[in-house]
């Protein structure tokens, strides 16, 4: 286990890379749509000896996989709160044209969304001798709605709880859009779930601002 002293933390001011909450009354889904609540003492690593550590970030096992790198479960050894960590590596950024700016913009979006039915961006660290940015977001307990109707295997959701997660869709979207962005790829996998039924919106890599598709001049810094 080793700490990073060399990596970066991007902030709001500098951004560039950085940066909730609610409670919606919902009743619990009914087996098996939904996973049962997971406690800090069964976050084992049972493929590594140690948890390699980034700054106060614990980092895990490998949860998911996206464009750009793998996604990780985590732990920050301050505050043990949970977290999901995008590991996304630069040399993949470089075959894609504007692999760079195109992560730019995904953050940027990301960090100035403050709603309870968006997953939270937490922050970004840039690790430049490895080549890597870690974006450190809220873990989503209950998966994402795809892994729940995939596990119901076509047996219908009941409709108090479609009309619920509906509801809160709609929530996320109302509040995106009055912030001037487009997300773009609205579908099941990228609608997440904690352990209390509240969905909330995430995967920000295609959104665009509504009226340009450019950068932002305070992102262009990032």
């Amino acid at each position: 286990t080793m700490a990073y002293p060399h990596l970066e933390v991007f902030d709001e001011e500098s951004l560039s890379y950085s940066e909730g909450e609610g409670d919606d009354s919902l009743i619990p889904y009914p087996s098996p749509f939904i996973s049962p609540a997971i406690g800090l003492d069964d976050i084992v690593y049972r493929t590594q000896p140690s948890a390699k550590k980034i700054n106060q970030y614990y980092i895990g096992n490998k949860v998911g996989e996206g464009a750009w790198g793998s996604v990780k479960e985590g732990v920050d050894s301050i505050t043990l709160r949970r977290v999901a960590v995008k590991v996304v590596r630069r040399k993949q950024l470089r075959k894609v044209a504007e692999g760079e700016l195109m992560i730019k913009r995904e953050v940027g979006i990301h960090a100035r969304m403050k709603h309870k039915n968006v997953t939270e961006l937490i922050e970004v660290l840039n690790d430049e001798q490895k080549g890597k940015l870690y974006i450190v977001m809220e873990y989503m307990g209950g998966g994402s709605l795809q892994s729940v109707m995939d596990r119901a295997k076509g047996r219908p959701m009941p409709l108090k709880q479609c009309q619920m997660l509906f509801k809160q869709l709609l929530d996320g979207l109302e509040y995106i859009h009055s912030m001037g962005i487009v997300h773009r790829d609205i579908k099941p996998a990228n609608l997440m779930l904690n352990p209390d039924g509240v969905l909330k919106i995430s995967d920000f890599g295609i959104a665009r601002y509504w009226e340009r598709d450019t950068v932002p001049a305070q992102d262009e810094s990032a």
